[in-house]
């Protein structure tokens, strides 16, 4: 998967505090998939979402949004 060589090329700076629940390489997948497919934030995680990534966890919609804000213009 190309968005996993992507995390695997560029490492997210180490930062305090816990630990992420969900991987970068899931938010960033539903990133490219909203884009793409031009669909709202509830349309990617509750319909799309569980069949694009089968058996993966999904965030919630507020984490979701929250994540993707985190997400620096370089990635």
């Amino acid at each position: 998967m190309l968005v996993q060589q992507l995390c695997q090329q560029h490492p997210r700076p180490h930062r305090r505090g816990r630990k992420p629940v969900y991987r970068e390489e899931i938010i960033l997948t539903l990133m490219l998939v909203q884009n793409s497919r031009e669909a709202s934030l509830r349309q990617v995680l509750y319909a799309i979402a569980p069949e694009a990534l089968p058996g993966q966890p999904v965030p919630s919609l507020s984490t979701f949004v929250y994540r993707k804000g985190r997400v620096g213009d370089e990635r």
